[in-house]
């Protein structure tokens, strides 16, 4: 067993927080569908920076570079102690099952792609996945 994903999110003032009263009173925060709409984009492991910084000493690309810093050391050494999820993460990129973020995220991507979609996908499954064309064809 070990740690899987390690997510880096920014903090974000919730209602009901003093924080968030304040930035209210400040009139930094504008209380309409934007803003919960931003809250909500934030669990999506978006990659992109966020569009404003509250913090009055770090800027928006600043905590941008923290967190990617952040998650890559995280999944670097997750797979550098455990070398075997590499080949796990290269298995599940032609299977269905996912075990962390970045995997997901990662088959996301390629399925966009209509070369690993329709030929580099099946070539892989047909020659080194047999089991699993197997189990496709009794489902």
């Amino acid at each position: 067993m070990g740690v899987e994903d390690v997510p880096t999110y920014y903090f974000n003032a919730y209602p009901g927080t003093e924080l968030f009263d304040q930035l209210l009173k400040e009139k930094k925060i504008e209380l309409n569908d934007d803003y919960f709409h931003s809250l909500a984009s934030l669990s999506h492991y978006n990659l992109a920076p966020t569009n404003i910084s509250y913090n009055e000493h770090m800027g928006r690309y600043e905590l941008y570079v923290y967190r990617m810093i952040g998650m890559i050391l995280a999944y670097s050494i997750s797979y550098i102690i455990r070398p075997k999820r590499i080949l796990r993460t290269f298995s599940s990129i032609f299977k269905d099952n996912s075990a962390t973020v970045v995997e997901q995220r990662f088959k996301d991507f390629l399925r966009k792609s209509n070369l690993f979609t329709n030929y580099i996908k099946p070539t892989v499954l047909k020659f080194f996945f047999k089991n699993h064309q197997k189990k496709a064809k009794i489902e």
